[in-house]
């Protein structure tokens, strides 16, 4: 079970290698604590239609990616993957907007999500066909860079011990494009909003998994 707490003080997101807050997630908003951009590259993660089972393929309304960025504390590599889904079969339209970032998804309500020791953030989006979650999961560290081409993070560099395996195996086993969270997750929302909220004291430490 994917427990949801609504955010209603900042949550700080660490940097993995030195532990500096780097970004924050408000109620309704994120912003980066500093100057610089939270990912500066990305692709969408190859292989997990093929890696679920038949029965989880359905509805296929899920866009996963895989971002890579860096932050001046230190300056080291993080990777965080991002799961956006909605509970249907949507067309190109709605998945350019809600999926692929490109048009206004409205505003958004973000959750600290929990299942056993991991935790990460959930941001809601309302759709004319209901609500779009987008969990993101991360920043880990990955220091190596030889998985990125000369024009960039490309999901044709695929392969063994890459970050697209890596992420590729995570949401396969959350669950994260499958049935298992359409059920799950949404019930977790319904009763986050009739539950206690989460205050910044209890969730202050990094949301990454270690």
């Amino acid at each position: 079970m994917i427990e949801l707490r609504r955010v209603t003080e900042p949550v700080e997101i660490n940097c993995p290698h030195c532990g500096a807050p780097i970004y924050a997630a408000h109620e309704h908003t994120t912003r980066m604590l500093g100057a610089g951009s939270w990912l500066d590259d990305g692709d969408i993660v190859p292989g997990l239609y093929q890696a679920l089972k038949p029965e989880q393929r359905e509805p296929d309304g899920f866009y996963c990616h895989l971002g890579t960025g860096s932050r001046p504390c230190c300056g080291k590599q993080y990777i965080v993957i991002t799961a956006t889904f909605v509970n249907t079969s949507p067309d190109d339209d709605f998945r350019d907007t809600y999926f692929r970032l490109n048009g206004d998804r409205g505003e958004e309500t973000n959750f600290i999500a929990r299942r056993a020791e991991f935790s990460w953030l959930v941001s809601r989006f309302e759709s004319p066909l209901g609500p779009v979650l987008a969990h993101e999961r991360g920043p880990f560290p990955w220091e190596d860079k030889s998985w990125i081409g000369p024009y960039g993070v490309a999901a044709c560099a695929d392969g063994n011990d890459t970050p697209w395996q890596f992420a590729r195996e995570l949401l396969v086993e959350l669950g994260v494009a499958a049935r298992f969270v359409q059920n799950c997750t949404l019930s977790g929302i319904s009763a986050s909003l009739h539950g206690s909220d989460v205050s910044a004291p209890r969730w202050r430490r990094a949301l990454s998994a270690t």
